[in-house]
């Protein structure tokens, strides 16, 4: 997120939630503030692998870290 000040809020307020069928995603817990930003981000590189247009090792390459 390049520290943006509205993702910085929204990625302090997220947890990740490890489900029974080994699935994760973005939860707010007990946070009532907001992680809209996080779960967009993760939605659309989902889409993008999905689609072909990321792969999921681009990580390692373009300088993100890998939860």
């Amino acid at each position: 997120h390049s520290g943006h000040e509205i993702m910085v809020w929204n990625v302090s307020n997220v947890m990740i939630y490890h489900g029974p069928n080994g699935l994760s995603k973005p939860d707010k817990e007990a946070s009532t503030e907001r992680i809209d930003g996080v779960a967009a981000a993760v939605n659309a590189i989902a889409l993008a692998i999905e689609d072909g247009v990321a792969d999921v090792n681009d990580t390692e390459t373009r300088g993100m870290e890998q939860w």
